[in-house]
């Protein structure tokens, strides 16, 4: 009606995102994940209102993160539950220098073994029965050097290419 307000429009958007996190909640339930707990973090996470509304929809605990785990996180795991082939593209390390291709993750992770390919500006791994095989490397890149730069130990195939990069 036009008697309604942008806070009205608000509060429709609010309870329609909350509404759909409570399907999303219970298709898990259908499958047997039976949460006792969720975290929102972004926009919704900065919101008392959002978090009361799903807390009360979802019928359950509302934890929010002290800091912001990286962004996306939620949108991330619904991508990743529903599809046959999860590839990451990423820088090989972060800003500091650091691998980001690691023996063990520890942020939250989105997904379980969930990963079949990692590509990088260095590189691309294939994941095999959990273990990471050189597909391709770049031609100004060693294999030493490569290895000093990547946390987590992996096996060249036999096929590695070369990749080939043009400046």
């Amino acid at each position: 009606t036009l008697d309604t307000t942008k806070y009205d429009m608000l509060q429709a958007v609010m309870e329609g995102m909350a509404f759909a996190t409570r399907d999303m909640y219970e298709v898990a339930k259908s499958i047997g994940v039976c949460p006792e707990r969720t975290k929102i973090c972004g926009g919704g996470g900065k919101s008392p209102l959002e978090r009361r509304m799903i807390a009360n929809i979802l019928n359950i605990t509302v934890d929010v993160p002290v800091s912001e785990e990286g962004p996306g996180m939620g949108g991330a795991m619904d991508i990743v539950s529903g599809v046959k082939r999860v590839i990451v593209a990423t820088r090989h390390c972060n800003k500091d220098g650091v691998p980001k291709i690691v023996k063990e993750c520890t942020y939250p992770l989105t997904g379980i073994r969930v990963v079949s390919l990692i590509i990088t500006e260095y590189c691309v791994f294939d994941i095999v029965d959990e273990h990471l095989v050189l597909l391709e490397k770049r031609e100004d890149i060693s294999l030493e050097k490569l290895k000093e730069i990547t946390d987590a130990p992996f096996d060249v195939s036999p096929d590695c290419k070369t990749m080939t990069v043009e400046v």
